[in-house]
């Protein structure tokens, strides 16, 4: 599969082997002959909007600069956060709206990520990183709720 539609049921998008992507959707795993990136990218363009144009104005309303949340399609509060830079290779994006909890795994020495659906992913990353992305997140969430309430 070439193209990818980020839809509400999309929970992940993780890098697989060199230039294909495992997409978590609901319960199923679909993979994609295209980087995680190039599929934000895609779908920000689909929803109405460059990557660019989502990066800037997460920038203007939250200050954010890097590892920056990217609001896909607002209409449906879709939106996915990186778990790294994005200029890696490594990088995942996570949904955050569908995120139940999630908790580092001392054992396994890995982050823990539980998702609505009650499908687990397990992602090399500590709790720390993963922690103020989500927070990071749910703040640029809130400012534009702010911002679109005040504006009715």
């Amino acid at each position: 599969m070439k193209n990818y539609y980020i839809n509400k049921n999309t929970l992940a998008i993780i890098p697989y082997g060199e230039n294909k992507s495992l997409i978590y959707e609901g319960d199923k795993r679909i993979i994609v002959d295209r980087r995680p990136n190039s599929i934000i990218k895609f779908n920000c363009l689909i929803y109405g909007s460059s990557i660019d144009g989502r990066l800037l104005s997460c920038k203007r309303i939250a200050g954010y600069r890097y590892k920056t949340p990217i609001l896909i399609k607002e209409d449906e509060r879709i939106l996915f956060f990186p778990t790294s830079s994005p200029r890696l290779k490594s990088c995942s994006w996570i949904s955050l709206e569908n995120i139940n909890n999630y908790y580092f795994d001392n054992v396994e020495k890995h982050c823990v990520i539980n998702f609505n659906n009650n499908v687990s992913l397990d992602l090399d990353i500590s709790y720390g990183v993963f922690n103020n992305q989500v927070l990071r997140s749910t703040r640029y969430l809130s400012i534009l709720d702010k911002i679109l309430t005040s504006n009715r």
